[in-house]
């Protein structure tokens, strides 16, 4: 299944270690929406396969997809 990018960025150089939950607060996703990724996201740091405990650092590449959500039809 094909997956839908959500967030697609490369982190600025200033920052410092830091979480994955911290930049993404930073672009404001919502609370809903980064328990989402959490759960079912799938998370790539500099082409590298991650989890959202991962630290992230100045100039990574941080991408974070979905599948996206079946909607279900009862006739």
């Amino acid at each position: 299944m094909n997956k839908t990018t959500i967030i697609d960025i490369v982190v600025p150089q200033e920052v410092t270690t830091t979480s994955i939950n911290h930049i993404i607060k930073q672009h404001h996703i919502s609370q809903r929406m980064r328990r989402k990724l959490k759960n079912d996201g799938y998370i790539l740091i500099n082409n590298n396969n991650a989890s959202w405990d991962t630290l992230i650092h100045g100039n990574d590449h941080l991408v974070i997809s979905i599948e996206p959500e079946q909607e279900f039809f009862s006739y």
